[in-house]
């Protein structure tokens, strides 16, 4: 049961950015079955306060596919600048948006592939 994490970086507000992201999977239909809590990040030393990151259980592969959409989607909403970063058993990866951008699903899709098992193309 691969775990992922999911924070946000390089951007004014990126709680409350997460939480809007957070509130969009969880009414998501694919993802309704899928394990996922707003927890408490470790303490970064170099800045004040915690803060939170969505924590997900992917047990089933068709998981991965609803949260590409769901994430593409709710990018579309948002235009700030910002990084999505995606921590799991292979690593971590990072996808940057810059304000007035959209990214497409095989941007967020190879991400996360690369972040649960390392097997997406690199340079992307």
């Amino acid at each position: 049961m691969p775990e992922l994490t999911i924070s946000i970086a390089d951007t004014t507000d990126p709680q409350q950015l997460l939480r809007s992201l957070y509130d969009e999977i969880l009414v998501d239909d694919e993802l309704r079955p899928a394990e996922k809590a707003l927890v408490s990040a470790q303490p970064d030393p170099s800045k004040m306060g915690a803060g939170e990151i969505i924590q997900m259980v992917l047990t089933d592969p068709v998981f991965i596919g609803g949260l590409t959409t769901c994430i593409t989607a709710w990018l579309a909403t948002h235009r700030t600048k910002l990084s999505l970063v995606f921590h799991g058993p292979a690593g971590k990866t990072e996808v940057s948006v810059d304000a007035g951008t959209s990214l497409g699903k095989k941007t967020i899709r190879e991400a996360l592939e690369r972040a649960l098992d390392g097997n997406a193309p690199a340079g992307q």
